[in-house]
């Protein structure tokens, strides 16, 4: 499944730690903005990672969207992804 994943975190180490981990697991398409391919197993393994880099930020912000097939074939986007050689989302 897709996931769109967008975090908003003030702590400059925690936030670079989420960072990279996400860049191990899906492709940047903003500073905060990945994109994944992961089945729900992947998923929640994680979503349980991530609370676990960002359990003593003070005001941390996560999101992890699913997006099915059809929703997926329907983004818009402009601009250049900031990994623009390893992104894959066109619209």
């Amino acid at each position: 499944m897709h996931y769109l994943i967008a975090y908003d975190i003030a702590e400059n180490r925690i936030r670079s730690r989420v960072a990279k981990l996400l860049e191990k697991r899906g492709r940047r398409l903003q500073y905060s903005v990945f994109y994944a391919d992961l089945a729900e197993r992947e998923c929640q393994g994680l979503w349980q990672e991530l609370q676990q880099l960002i359990e003593n930020a003070e005001r941390p912000l996560l999101l992890v969207a699913p997006l099915c097939s059809a929703c997926y074939g329907r983004i818009l986007m402009t601009g250049e992804p900031m990994e623009k050689e390893r992104a894959y989302i066109v619209a």
